[in-house]
Order: C-alpha cells, then sequence, then structure tokens
C-alpha cells in the first residue's frame, strides 16, 4: 500500500527552535536544503520564494509518552531526515513537561498539548509559509494528534501510531492464550503483566461507551472534511485489538473512506526490534509523501 523511499543524499538542514509562548518549547526544525538560504540563523529560516506554493505541507512530530522528541528508539529522527530527503520539511517538539521543555501552568494537560501543538504549527506557517499540516504521533501522540485534528482544519492528514483503547481486556487475553509463559512468567513474579491481571479483572473504571461513540462520530467527521487518517498498528499492542480489527471490519464494507491501515507484524508496543523500525519508518513516511502530493523518486 505504501512505497518505500529510498535514503537518499539530498542535504538537509537541522536547526534548534523555540516555539510558544515565550518559547518555552524546545524542538528541532529538519529542512531540505534548497528551501533555507544558507545565510540564515536557526532563529530565523522563512522559505525560498522561488520555490513557495499556496499548498506547502510540513510534519509535526508529537512525543510518544515522556519519550522525547526523538521518538521511540529514535524513529522520529529517522522519519524527519528521510522525508527531508524527498522535499517535507518537519520539526520535532518537546510539549511543556516532557524532554527539554519545562512544565506548563495549565492543570487540563490535554487542553494545554492542543493548544502547544497548535502554537507550533503557527510557527511553521509564519516561518515557513506551510498551510497544510500532518501530524505524526504514536501512543499518546497519537490521540494528541487526533484531538488536534479535530480542532484545527489545517490539519490535513493525521498518521495515528498504537492510539491505546480504553480497555484492553481482549488484548491480554489474547497474549495470554497464545503465550504460554504469559502465566508462567506471572505466577513467578518475573513479569510486569500483573498489571494485566489487574486490567482484566478491575471493575473500577467502567467503559464509557459515550466516550467511544464520540471517538466514532469524530473519526468520520475529520474523514468527511478531508482530512487524510492512517492507523498503524503492532501485531502486539492493545491498538490492534482496540482499533485496528474494528476498522479493519468498517473499511471492509466501504465506511471509512480516506483512511488507510498499516500492521506492524509481530512488533510491540515499543518496536524493539531494527526491522519493525525499519517497518514502521517505511508506512509513515511513503503514507506522508503520498497524502502530501509529493512526486514519488525516480
Amino acid at each position: 500500500m505504501y512505497r518505500t523511499l529510498a535514503d537518499t543524499d539530498s542535504p538537509l538542514r537541522e536547526m534548534a527552535a523555540r516555539f510558544g509562548v515565550d518559547g518555552r518549547l524546545v524542538g528541532v526544525v529538519t529542512l531540505p536544503e534548497s528551501r533555507v538560504d544558507p545565510s540564515l540563523d536557526a532563529q530565523s529560516y522563512p522559505p525560498d520564494a522561488a520555490s513557495d506554493r499556496a499548498d506547502r505541507a510540513g510534519v509535526v512530530f508529537l512525543n510518544a509518552g515522556l519519550i522525547h522528541r526523538v521518538g521511540p528508539n529514535r524513529v522520529y529522527v529517522r522519519m524527519a531526515r528521510l522525508l527531508a530527503g524527498h522535499g517535507l520539511g518537519s520539526v520535532r517538539f518537546d510539549l511543556s513537561g516532557v524532554g527539554d521543555s519545562p512544565a506548563g501552568n495549565d492543570p487540563d494537560v490535554l487542553r494545554r498539548w492542543v493548544a502547544e501543538t497548535r502554537s507550533v504549527m503557527d510557527h511553521l506557517e509564519r516561518q515557513l509559509g506551510v498551510t497544510r499540516f500532518i501530524l505524526v504521533g504514536n501512543c499518546s501522540g497519537a490521540g494528541l494528534a487526533f484531538l488536534t485534528a479535530r480542532q484545527d482544519p489545517r490539519v490535513h492528514a493525521a498518521a495515528l501510531v498504537n492510539p491505546q483503547p480504553q480497555r484492553n481486556t481482549r488484548y491480554y487475553l489474547r497474549l495470554a492464550r497464545s503465550h504460554p509463559n504469559f502465566w508462567r512468567r506471572l505466577s513467578r513474579g518475573r513479569s510486569r503483566y500483573a498489571l494485566a491481571v489487574g486490567r482484566i479483572t478491575r471493575r473500577g473504571i467502567p467503559y464509557n461507551a459515550d466516550a467511544a461513540g464520540s471517538a466514532d462520530r469524530d473519526l468520520h467527521a475529520l474523514l468527511g472534511r478531508g482530512c487524510r487518517i492512517l492507523l498503524v498498528s503492532c501485531e502486539w499492542d492493545a491498538s490492534f485489538d482496540g482499533f485496528y480489527r474494528p476498522l479493519q471490519r468498517q473499511a471492509n464494507r466501504g465506511e471509512l473512506e480516506g483512511m488507510d491501515l498499516a500492521l506492524v507484524p509481530g512488533a510491540n508496543h515499543d518496536f524493539s526490534t531494527v526491522a519493525s523500525q525499519d517497518r514502521l519508518v517505511e508506512a509513515v513516511c511513503g503514507w506522508v509523501t503520498t497524502v502530501a502530493g509529493i512526486a514519488a523518486p525516480d
């Protein structure tokens, strides 16, 4: 479904930058060399007038949990540099309270992070003339990408990697059934899967059907307005049971026009193997260049 992008020798430039109110957010901008005037410093990088386009797209990478802006196993760095080699600029930054960015003042974390993401988009719009944004997020970053896309019409597309469902019971039961060591390691106290059993048996947090229904309506609303969505799920992650399989059934019925699905077989939530990292980079970057309208390389 997604074309493979070969690494290129195209020159690129990476610059440290600050975003948001009082420049509190720390990040790195990665640009193709053709879009940077070499005489400019890291605080100023307006677009090359000769290559300026009204529909310019830019990519924003969002923190995965508390992992700082490099992403899990530095995959965001790989993606940013690969995309720059194919003509796309990007930014990877730390949300408040993550990595190098200090904590914020708003106690509503999600509201604060959505506002910060939009402030980074504002910055790129002013400095680079970007008018269409493609958000890429893993785990909690996937949820943040979805929430931001819901609020900001400038989000042209969003790649959601391993978004976490509200309840993971199906995943843990599948894990226990497919891996006999699940119970053996649990009984010996050598595994963190005790948390899994707690999730299966816990009754204190009921399933919120209203929230699930709202998310489904929001997804269809985003697709209806023309926002492209990619869901990437690992075979051994709760997102496979919670999102990938249900959405795959809807897609098979022709109900999700504008949505693409990608599965990374044999991979866990953290993309621990190099092979799974390669598959992730291939899936996301191939899709991003497609929705950005970048011509396939010769």
